[in-house]
């Protein structure tokens, strides 16, 4: 290093002042990282959450509206508010952001059920469990365990209701 410097061994260059010191660049979030940045609850965040969500929503003005919006609609979901759907559903609809103005018109498209589920307490169930008199696991009907023969094998649509074949 020296040698590229012109300087002979022992012999320091006093008049270049010494480099600043800089703090070394961060790096982004992945793209896994900022969603769990952004819908988090919002009272889960450490420090270094909040301060990596604020970097990134500085970085532009689309990118800190994504940000506010799912939010808010994480938001909403979460605490159960039907009254807080429709004026999302207007900032949604009038974002400059068309994957958020799609998600708007499709949830319109089908508002009763959307409301229905911000509404109420639902829940798909269990789909399989073990029986811990006989021991063997009940599979739920839409995924029948392989090699197990279900008791109706097939059940179809007639005109006075539904029956086994």
């Amino acid at each position: 290093m020296r040698q590229a410097q012109g300087l002979a061994p022992g012999q320091r260059r006093s008049d270049q002042p010494l480099p600043v010191v800089t703090e070394a660049p961060r790096r982004l979030p992945t793209p896994r990282r900022a969603t769990g940045l952004v819908i988090r609850p919002p009272e889960r965040p450490t420090a270094q959450d909040r301060h990596q969500l604020a970097q990134l929503t500085e970085q532009s003005p689309e990118l800190a509206e994504a940000v506010t919006l799912a939010q808010g609609f994480a938001g909403l979901v979460r605490q159960r508010q039907p009254t807080r759907l429709e004026p999302w559903l207007a900032r949604a609809a009038t974002s400059a952001l068309p994957p958020f103005r799609r998600f708007a018109r499709g949830l319109r498209a089908d508002l009763a059920a959307v409301q229905a589920a911000v509404t109420l307490q639902w829940s798909q169930g269990p789909i399989g469990r073990v029986d811990s008199s006989t021991g063997p696991i009940i599979a739920h009907p839409a995924y029948p365990l392989v090699g197990v023969q279900p008791t109706v094998s097939r059940t179809r649509q007639r005109g006075d209701g539904l029956h086994a074949r």
